[in-house]
């Protein structure tokens, strides 16, 4: 297993007369790269798209990608996790199969897999959109 050090998006919160910049506030974000005999995974945790993550792809070469695309928010500024966008980048930036997760979960991610579904199929890519619970077999990617 391998490291690989991402971040969320800057954050602004302006709270009264005071604005805050919330990512140096919050916890490092880090993605992981496992290899197997067949594959190479790379778990991108929650992140946004970004320099770094096309970065670890193209340093990790991977062969199968997960990204938490519920585009996760706080109250107050930019998305936290991946956006469709951000997964859409993700697709055209490697070959790899990409697996988006992390969506419909959680109060704060405003991203449904329906939503997700149809941006990628008006992009023509394929992305695996699991149901929560649904087990998936890459064996060979």
């Amino acid at each position: 297993m391998r490291l690989t050090l991402i971040r969320h998006a800057s954050l602004l919160i302006e709270l009264g007369r005071q604005t805050f910049l919330v990512d140096p506030l919050m916890a490092p974000v880090s993605g992981f790269v496992f290899d197997g005999e067949e594959q190479r995974v790379y778990v991108a945790g929650d992140t946004v798209w970004c320099a770094d993550v096309g970065d670890a792809l193209d340093d990790h070469a991977p062969t199968v990608v997960v990204v938490n695309a519920g585009e996760a928010r706080m109250t107050e500024g930019d998305p936290i996790t991946m956006t469709a966008q951000d997964v859409l980048a993700v697709a055209r930036h490697t070959p790899a199969t990409v697996v988006a997760v992390h969506m419909e979960a959680l109060n704060h991610c405003v991203l449904t897999r329906k939503d997700l579904a149809a941006k990628l199929a008006d992009a023509n890519l394929d992305v695996l959109i699991p149901a929560d619970g649904e087990t998936l077999m890459l064996a060979g990617a």
